[in-house]
């Protein structure tokens, strides 16, 4: 079973055992997973500015919204690329993204990092090149104090704990859930009242079309002897083109780094608008 932090369903099925001895493993969603990093680092923040200690703002390594949010991308990466890997392999590339981070000239951190000429971390890299490596000043563009390391350190304990990384192990999400999820409410809008009859029909015409497409309707309507119109079905290819162009183009990159900066300005809109608590949020470890 795959699902966030805080799904209650998991616990309910293995009070109900409906596979008799065969009990349920739960994995996390990585999506909701990488979520914490930020939410924790954030909230960091916010609990040692209460005290007077200041780890945000300006200065050359200071914990900037810009790098917690960088820092949330690093851990999700390092969790997806360690799909198959142990969990202490696991472990060692996230805590690597954060010594990576820390590094100096005079001190550098990247025995963590990955090895060889297609390692990510650029000190590795020109060692296996065997060429001197360019100024952490330079290249690392997430540079962290010392001080500000000690002190989220351990975060990064807790969200490398075995327990949740075992869950991670698979690299499984919630993204078809969510397109399923998506197709439903589409029919269903949660905010309007809709008849168990109404309701089933509407399921079902989403499965039908998650599966297939739009000409899957068209080949079940077809089998109770109600044909459609030739510009039905004109309309019906085109949604499912239409379905198909737009889910390659959210994978583009260029798609990606807009969703990223519209999540970042909404949770700077947020924040100076004095919300102490979001909406919605990734769960606790």
């Amino acid at each position: 079973m795959v699902s966030d932090g805080d799904a209650k369903v998991h616990a309910c099925l293995l009070k109900l055992k409906p596979y008799g001895d065969v009990l349920v493993k739960k994995e996390e969603c990585l999506n909701h997973v990488s979520k914490r990093m930020g939410t924790a680092l954030r909230n960091i923040r916010t609990d040692l500015s209460k005290k007077g200690q200041r780890i945000g703002g300006i200065g050359f390594g200071k914990l900037t919204d810009a790098k917690i949010t960088k820092l949330t991308q690093y851990y999700g990466r390092a969790i997806r690329a360690s799909k198959g890997l142990t969990v202490d392999e696991m472990r060692c590339n996230i805590q690597g993204t954060l010594f990576h981070c820390l590094s100096t000239d005079r001190e550098p951190q990247h025995t963590k990092c990955p090895k060889g000429e297609g390692s990510w971390c650029f000190y590795n890299r020109a060692l296996a090149k065997s060429q001197t490596p360019d100024s952490h000043l330079k290249m690392v563009g997430t540079a962290l104090s010392q001080d500000v390391g000690k002190l989220i350190y351990p975060v990064y304990l807790r969200l490398t704990e075995t327990h949740l990384l075992e869950k991670c192990l698979q690299g499984l999400n919630q993204n078809r859930n969510e397109s399923l999820h998506s197709c439903i409410w589409c029919r269903l809008p949660k905010e309007r009242f809709f008849t168990l009859f109404r309701l089933n029909h509407g399921v079902d015409q989403s499965v039908i079309q998650f599966n297939g497409g739009m000409n899957s309707i068209k080949q079940q309507v077809d089998s109770l002897g109600w044909g459609a119109g030739y510009f039905t079905n004109i309309m019906r290819s085109k949604k499912d083109h239409a379905r198909v162009f737009a889910s390659a183009h959210k994978q583009t990159i260029e798609s990606i780094r807009r969703v990223n900066a519209r999540k970042a300005a909404s949770l700077n809109v947020e924040r100076l608008a004095g919300q102490k608590e979001l909406q919605y949020g990734a769960g606790i470890a």
